[in-house]
């Protein structure tokens, strides 16, 4: 029998280009999570999704959490291709981490749920949306109370899920749906695991409070914090590169033309290299040393 053990499964945003451009896309991909768990034997004590990378905490062996690997992105392929018919979504380049040291563990739940805060979108791990973040520590009655009124996916029909969760499976009568439309983490996120990891809501709190970007970062093979969130800065990449350049397109500009961008941006908004490699598409250890 195939050992199991906690894997970090992780995308790295520098070879990835936006993976959630909106909202919508944002429910899709929690849905599609719901769905692959539904197929895969594993537990998922911890996940966020990111506008343009993922972080998934597994328990399960290593051929379980490549098959569930594999079926996000076919999943969340297929959905995007419909979508934005004219847009293809670039292959999810996923890495894999086996994680044996439990303070490491520890440290990389809460790396991957303050992974909305180190990018600027929310001050608390909590209010971000699109994440386990919320679930763990909480009393029964408040988490009850949380989703009461929401629908059950016994209230649907089934119709009414194939629309909403683009399936033909069936799923759980009493998992119920948030009122964004998306299926309640809760129903699938095994937080009970994680909160024996951490055993008390004081331990939780403190590693949620230690900034370990920079260690965990180094030990993914992905360096660097940043000052902006990546979309904002996205959006000041483009302002600028149609300021200087006449260009409304990162992709279409020349190496020469990247770099002076990147200055721009690393003068500007503080961005650091890895940021600034991920906006203009070049590897960051290129930029490090031009910049």
């Amino acid at each position: 029998m195939r050992k199991r053990g906690f894997y970090h499964l992780f995308s790295d945003g520098f070879r990835t280009d936006v993976l959630f451009e909106d909202k919508q896309a944002f429910i899709a991909g929690m849905n599609i999570i719901a769905l692959c768990f539904l197929k895969c034997n594993i537990a998922i004590p911890a996940f966020i999704l990111m506008d343009n990378h993922v972080h998934f905490i597994l328990y399960c062996t290593y051929e379980e959490c490549c098959r569930f690997r594999d079926k996000f992105i076919h999943r969340y392929g297929l959905w995007h291709s419909n979508r934005y018919s004219r847009k293809p979504l670039e292959t999810i380049d996923f890495d894999i981490k086996l994680m044996e040291e439990e303070r490491y563990i520890l440290n990389s739940i809460a790396y991957a749920l303050r992974n909305s805060i180190a990018a600027g979108y929310c001050f608390c791990a909590d209010d971000y949306p699109w994440s386990s973040g919320g679930l763990y520590f909480r009393m029964p009655d408040k988490m009850a109370a949380s989703t009461a009124g929401w629908n059950k996916i016994s209230d649907l029909t089934a119709r009414e899920i194939r629309c909403l969760f683009h399936t033909h499976e069936n799923l759980p009568k009493d998992w119920v749906i948030t009122p964004e439309g998306f299926i309640w983490p809760g129903n699938y996120v095994d937080f009970h695991l994680a909160e024996s990891l951490y055993r008390t809501p004081k331990s939780f709190a403190f590693f949620m409070g230690q900034s370990k970007e920079e260690e965990i970062n180094k030990s993914l093979g992905i360096c660097e914090s940043v000052a902006l969130p990546d979309m904002e800065i996205r959006e000041k990449a483009v302002m600028n590169c149609m300021r200087i350049f006449g260009i409304g397109n990162l992709r279409r500009l020349d190496v020469p033309q990247r770099i002076r961008l990147g200055k721009v941006l690393r003068r500007e908004y503080r961005c650091s290299a890895k940021q600034i490699a991920r906006t203009i598409h070049l590897d960051p250890k290129y930029i490090k040393e031009l910049i």
